[in-house]
């Protein structure tokens, strides 16, 4: 047998407990004098010979991993054509009708709806009925995380009055807010800003009709045209209307994501 089959064996395996045991088969030469496929089959199958020692059996089973570990390796494919922005499968997935991007979208209305309201509020006060509340800040309208939404749901219209204002408002002291609020102790405002946040937001809702005022110790609050309920966000949004109202059913309705009794509600137009 020519001594070219060994390097051919030795290119052909992984194991490299077969490279340290060829050496000791150079007896295959005494097959030359026959076909050497043949005495090599032959030799193959004779009982009682394996190409790895019995002795060594074991720790040739432990060296698995390491020899499993030498053969990977990482192709990298180049694709022609124009290359897909990393982004485009995350946006595709995660669209304007995800849930928390309809949550976002509720969550920033009814917000900016609660301080118009709260101004609305502030009219019919001839003490402050010249000032006027700012939009919050909007890191704290679009949070909408679970631990986050089910705090809000517990809170009071003052505790967003007490939040820090839109760094738009750059002329004003961020708690403008906790200022103007401090004003209205000992009135009945105070009393309307203690209302519960998911109260004011089943008259927001009004199960999907114009909201025009509310009433409120046999005060009427008259909504300004700024002042728009659920219902001009369905309007302005016709073809989410039905994904926009299962979220509102899921996070301010459901049992499940506020446990306790619902506030009851009237249509007031």
């Amino acid at each position: 047998m020519s001594e070219a089959i060994i390097p051919f064996l030795v290119n052909n395996t992984i194991n490299k407990r077969i490279k340290e045991n060829l050496e000791s088969f150079y007896y295959i030469k005494q097959f030359e004098d026959q076909n050497s496929e043949e005495a090599i089959n032959k030799f193959l199958n004779s009982p009682g010979w394996s190409l790895i020692q019995e002795n060594n059996i074991k720790e040739e089973e432990n060296d698995s991993r390491e020899s499993h570990e030498k053969i990977n390796f990482m192709v990298k494919v180049s694709r022609r054509g124009k290359k897909r922005s990393k982004y485009l499968f995350k946006e595709n997935i995660h669209g304007s009708d995800s849930f928390d991007n309809l949550q976002r979208k509720i969550q920033v209305h009814f917000q900016t709806f609660l301080i118009n309201f709260c101004n609305d509020a502030l009219k019919t006060e001839p003490k402050v009925r010249h000032a006027s509340f700012k939009q919050i800040n909007y890191k704290n309208k679009t949070t909408v995380n679970f631990a986050y939404v089910s705090k809000l749901k517990k809170s009071f219209i003052k505790d967003l009055l007490n939040m820090e204002i839109s760094k738009k408002y750059k002329t004003y002291n961020k708690y403008e807010n906790q200022i103007l609020l401090s004003k209205c102790k000992d009135s009945w405002l105070d009393r309307l800003f203690q209302m519960n946040y998911l109260e004011l937001f089943r008259y927001y809702y009004n199960n999907g009709q114009l909201l025009k005022k509310i009433v409120f110790e046999n005060r009427e609050i008259v909504l300004s045209p700024e002042t728009k309920s659920f219902y001009y966000l369905i309007e302005k949004n016709k073809d989410l209307s039905q994904n926009i109202i299962d979220t509102v059913k899921s996070v301010y309705f459901d049992d499940d994501y506020y446990p306790g009794k619902y506030f009851s509600t009237k249509t007031i137009n």
